[in-house]
């Protein structure tokens, strides 16, 4: 099945629950390819690249990637 992508995710908590479920039909159609929690967790911060959300991305990946 060939699904758009999310929409990108600001950290708006009025859009929070569209750009949630726009990812969870999104991975439920490819889960060939997103079938571990790390692809899926990457999947939904891959969108998020604007204002707090991705402040807070950038401290939760770093964080992830120093401590595991």
């Amino acid at each position: 099945i060939k699904m758009g992508s999310p929409p990108n995710f600001d950290r708006d908590r009025s859009k929070a629950l569209v750009f949630y479920s726009e990812c969870l039909l999104y991975l439920t159609a490819n889960t060939e390819t997103y079938n571990t929690a790390e692809k899926k967790i990457a999947f939904m911060l891959s969108f998020m690249k604007k204002g707090a959300a991705a402040e807070w991305k950038l401290v939760k990946f770093y964080n992830y990637l120093k401590n595991g």
